[in-house]
C-alpha cells in the first residue's frame, strides 16, 4: 500500500468514529457533536478539557462563551468545517467579511492552540485580497492601497499583535525581528 493511503485509513479515517462530544455555544445556545479524535488531534486545550479531569472529561460536554471577534456561531462552523475537510471556505460574496471570518477562526484557533491551520488560513486571506485588488484607472494608475484596501485597521493591530513565532507573522522569518526592532530605535 502506499504511505500516504496507509496514513489515511491507519491513522486518520478511526478519527472520524469512534467517540463524539458536544460543543455548546452560549449565549446562542447552538450545539454541535464533533469527533473527540479529530478536535483533540489539532488541539492541546480540548485534549486537556476531554481527557483530563475536568468536568468536560465526564461529561463529554463544553461550553464555550460567544466572544467578539473571536468565537462566534460562524467561526466555530468553520472550525468544525477545517477539522473534518482540511479546508478553508466562507460563504459570503463580499471579500471583507471572508477576510474577517478568516481572521476571527485564526483567533478561535489561537485560542484553543490549534496552529496547523494558520499558514491555511494566512493563505487564504492573501488569495482573497490578491482576487480582489483594485484596479488601475484610464491612465493605468492603480491605487497605492491596491493591495490593503480589504483590510480594516483593527485587522493590522491585530496582526500587529500576534505572538513573533506565528508562522503567520514576518517576525516569524529568521532575523526579521531584529532588523525591524533596531529601525525603530532610530
Amino acid at each position: 500500500m502506499r504511505p500516504l493511503f496507509n496514513i489515511l485509513l491507519f491513522r486518520k479515517l478511526p478519527l472520524y468514529h469512534g467517540p463524539l462530544v458536544k460543543i455548546r455555544l452560549q449565549p446562542s445556545g447552538c450545539e454541535y457533536t464533533v469527533s473527540k479524535g479529530l478536535l483533540c488531534e489539532q488541539s492541546p486545550v480540548f485534549t486537556a478539557m476531554f481527557w483530563g479531569r475536568f468536568r468536560e472529561a465526564q461529561e463529554q460536554v463544553v461550553e464555550i462563551q460567544e466572544m467578539t471577534g473571536v468565537v462566534s456561531k460562524h467561526s466555530l462552523e468553520a472550525l468544525i468545517q477545517w477539522l473534518y475537510l482540511d479546508s478553508l471556505k466562507f460563504d459570503w460574496h463580499d471579500p471583507e467579511e471572508c477576510i474577517e471570518s478568516a481572521i476571527e477562526l485564526a483567533r478561535l484557533a489561537d485560542k484553543y492552540g490549534i496552529t496547523r491551520i494558520e499558514s491555511q488560513t494566512a493563505e487564504y486571506i492573501k488569495e482573497t485580497i490578491i482576487a480582489n485588488q483594485l484596479r488601475g484607472d484610464d491612465n493605468d494608475r492603480v491605487p497605492s492601497n491596491s493591495n490593503t484596501h480589504l483590510l480594516a485597521e483593527e485587522d493590522i493591530v491585530s496582526a500587529l499583535m500576534l505572538p513573533r513565532w506565528a508562522p503567520s507573522t514576518p517576525c516569524s522569518r529568521r532575523g526579521l525581528c531584529q532588523r525591524v526592532s533596531s529601525k525603530r530605535k532610530v
